[in-house]
């Protein structure tokens, strides 16, 4: 695709070839074409709606080859490569390795993916749909929104019934009938009393619908009383609808389905929503409109099929890539605007109308989006990095150029030219007088002489049609001069076709892709050996584990271990309504932890603390007190330079004023902060410079003076069990292999013996221990009461 994905309009990208990263597997091939085994339509040609129909099954028929039969092997990054090894190894194709990618999900108001997970469905394999809008369509989302109606709405006879009937409950018609034909309706609140006590004849055979009735009766009453999470999951455990929807084919994902019906509901709570009738018809909105997406049910690396649009995949990379719904366009036949930014135009097509400025220009937009599909093709191929899997048609003629679309009717109208994968085709289809001659393809079963399964009766064969097998084609001579035609070796003196005609507007790109230098290979499908037309599965899996003839001993062993299960259920619940880890202060730790440990659980009994003592300073009588006097005094300090009690060019202390200018501006600036009086504003300035000339900070001061002191420093530490305890240190610092830890206190009660001045003396103490566990060195704790 890359001489075609090229722009010749200025300021458009030119064409790189890719480098080659590494070499090819012989043994099975790169690229293959997967012919349409069903192309022809009532009329004896094919149709685009034919190919719609009949793709979707032959693609999860290949898959399903792909993944169980085939013994093909792809490249798979390593998370730890072992050392001297490689990143990659090569391991089986796995339903993982797969992605789908699309051009659309949506056309005429139709889900394009719907018949594609069916065909997956079908036949067993997991899938992950990346962005679809198929939620609602669902059968059991479809059977929760009805049962949801009929809880909101119990006169609505109808819903009633449709809940009855549907999943949930599943009451046969013939119950229902005679229910109805009894006593004359379906209404929650007007079940028979004499009914649901047993007093009637033939009660055990309508006691399902009295059951199911009284259900939706006491789950009405309740629900703009609950959340509505809840009324869903009662909803469910009363039903056991989880077992029934889990043992259904494809179980996870309808599991998955039904339970994004409560995320759903919580994240209306959280928007606002006030009750149960808003939430049932905001669902019956978004039904009709097609805008909630199908729960996911596999992360990134987990097994599924990943379906996808080309835009959705860019920057990403899977082992296999196959590109679906072949017959979305690759551009639009008309433009729908055109901008001109310099003049501050945007011009739009209106009811039909358009302006002269976008009719003028409209063959210049044309073209741009035509090259904005052929880069897409161009991105959707190299998203493979093993294997790409192309549709085709079989039968179709030699077009000259495939990105440009035909007219109705002749080879020029084959349903597949100016599709979103036709850059691609030219690359894919041989000469005409080449298709019949094919090589065996290595890796691959035997094949026919067919790639088209079923044609009209008038057309048994088909001059055409390209023979499965392996068509190799030779290198373009110039990668970007757009011949878009391949020449089948050994015949290399086949000539190219001529440059294909461009259609109108100056910025068209060469039409077609070109080989590589070194030329490629492709092997064509035989449809005839994919098991196609496999019915829908249906009913519940492991059905024997529902039978009465299940034999004892393995009844026995289901037991045990559903008990170890919820063993280990238990044990993870519990274990998760734990804190992983419990954060506590300093001063909270030295409240919980008792003075005398003897009679305390030896767990939450305190380490063997350094000894703490205690320095008091000279203090007013009428001084200010309080906390908030309290945290004025720890933010002057803090923030009061060490050195502020020493005159600048001595080194003896400065004992003439009570405070200096430096810390009585300190004290005003924070005293403003925290709303503190005057009077507490100049205590504090007057508490801050006594501290600073106290001998024990002189110390500190030539501790800094070494590099070797810390002024409110965090701290933590974990104990041992497991708690992690963090605090500020106001001083702390360090005189020959020794850490000083000074903590501050303005309350009275410091140099008295009660309860306050032991937490504090036991805080202190952790500060100490903490700093003596992070440095391997011994600390002093000392209480300053200032």
């Amino acid at each position: 695709v890359g001489g075609a994905a090229a722009g010749s309009a200025p300021g458009l990208p030119g064409y790189v070839p890719l480098a080659a990263h590494r070499a090819d597997d012989a043994g099975q091939p790169a690229v293959v074409a997967l012919p349409v085994p069903r192309p022809y339509g009532p009329w004896g040609r094919p149709t685009g709606r034919a190919i719609e129909a009949s793709l979707p099954d032959a693609v999860g028929a290949f898959v399903a080859w792909l993944v169980r039969k085939s013994g093909w092997t792809v490249t798979e990054r390593q998370a730890r490569p072992s050392p001297g090894g490689h990143e990659t190894s090569r391991v089986p194709i796995e339903a993982r390795h797969v992605a789908l990618l699309f051009r659309r999900f949506y056309a005429w108001g139709s889900d394009v993916t719907r018949g594609y997970v069916d065909a997956l469905e079908a036949r067993g394999l997991r899938h992950l749909l990346v962005g679809g809008r198929s939620f609602h369509e669902r059968e059991e989302v479809a059977a929760m929104r009805a049962v949801l109606t009929a809880i909101e709405w119990p006169d609505d006879e109808l819903s009633v019934f449709a809940a009855l009937r549907g999943t949930l409950f599943a009451v046969d018609d013939e119950t229902l009938l005679a229910y109805r034909h009894r006593f004359g309706r379906f209404h929650p609140f007007r079940v028979p009393r004499a009914l649901a006590a047993g007093e009637i004849d033939g009660a055990d055979r309508l006691l399902p619908v009295a059951d199911a009735l009284e259900l939706l009766r006491r789950l009405h009453v309740a629900r703009n009383e609950v959340p509505i999470a809840r009324t869903i999951g009662e909803l469910l455990e009363e039903t056991r609808a989880h077992a029934g929807f889990v043992m259904r084919r494809a179980g996870e994902q309808v599991l998955a389905n039904v339970l994004q019906l409560g995320e759903l509901a919580r994240r209306y709570e959280q928007a606002g929503g006030l009750s149960f009738r808003g939430f049932v018809e905001d669902l019956r909105d978004e039904a009709a409109e097609g805008q909630a997406g199908e729960a996911p049910i596999l992360e990134q690396g987990s097994d599924g099929v990943r379906i996808m649009t080309v835009h959705g995949a860019k920057g990403l990379e899977f082992p296999v890539v196959i590109l679906a719904d072949p017959t979305s366009r690759l551009h639009r036949a008309t433009a729908s605007r055109f901008i001109d930014s310099p003049r501050g135009i945007c011009a739009l097509r209106l009811g039909g109308w358009a302006p002269l400025d976008l009719l003028d220009h409209e063959a210049e937009e044309i073209a741009r989006d035509r090259e904005e599909g052929i880069r897409l093709a161009y991105v959707a191929a190299t998203r493979a990095r093993d294997l790409l899997v192309v549709p085709a048609e079989g039968d179709a003629p030699q077009v000259p150029d495939w990105t440009v679309r035909g007219g109705r009717g002749g080879p020029s109208g084959h349903p597949l030219r100016g599709g979103w994968a036709s850059p691609l085709y030219a690359s894919l289809y041989p000469p005409l007088d080449h298709r019949r001659h094919p090589q065996p393809a290595p890796g691959c079963p035997a094949f026919g002489r067919e790639s088209v399964l079923e044609r009209p009766p008038e057309e048994p064969g088909c001059e055409n049609n390209v023979a499965p097998g392996r068509h190799t084609f030779a290198a373009s001579s110039n990668p970007g001069d757009g011949a878009g035609t391949g020449r089948v070796l050994p015949f290399a003196g086949v000539p190219p076709a001529g440059p294909a005609p461009s259609p109108a507007g100056p910025a068209l790109s060469p039409a077609g892709p070109a080989p590589s230098p070194a030329g490629h290979s492709v092997v064509w499908w035989d449809p005839a050996l994919l098991q196609l037309e496999v019915d829908a599965a249906v009913g519940i899996r492991r059905e024997d584990l529902l039978s009465k003839d299940a034999p004892g001993e393995q009844v026995e062993k289901d037991l045990q271990r559903h008990r170890a299960w919820l063993r280990r259920h238990g044990e993870t619940v519990a274990k998760g309504a734990r804190p992983s880890l419990v954060v506590a202060t300093a001063t909270e730790e030295a409240r919980e932890t008792p003075a005398e440990s003897g009679d305390e659980d030896p767990s939450r009994a305190p380490s063997p603390s350094p000894a703490v003592t205690l320095v008091e300073l000279p203090r007013a009588s009428a001084r200010p007190e309080g906390p908030r006097f309290g945290s004025l005094v720890h933010a002057v300090l803090a923030d009061a330079p060490l050195d502020e009690a020493a005159e600048p060019h001595r080194g003896t202390a400065r004992l003439a004023a009570p405070e200096s200018a430096s810390v009585a501006e300190i004290a005003r600036l924070h005293g403003r902060i925290l709303g503190a009086t005057d009077e507490e504003v100049a205590a504090a300035a007057g508490v801050a410079a006594r501290v600073l000339e106290h001998p024990l900070l002189a110390r500190a001061r030539a501790a800094a003076r070494r590099g070797e002191c810390r002024r409110e420093a965090p701290v933590s530490m974990r104990t041992d069990d497991g708690r992690l305890i963090e605090g500020n240190v106001d001083v702390a610092f360090r005189e020959e292999g020794v850490w000083t830890v000074v903590d501050y206190k303005t309350d009275r009660e410091v140099g008295e013996t009660g309860g306050a001045a032991q937490v504090y003396r036991r805080q202190v103490a952790i500060y100490a221990e903490i700093i003596a566990r992070a440095t391997g060195e011994r600390a002093e704790a000392v209480l300053m009461r200032v």
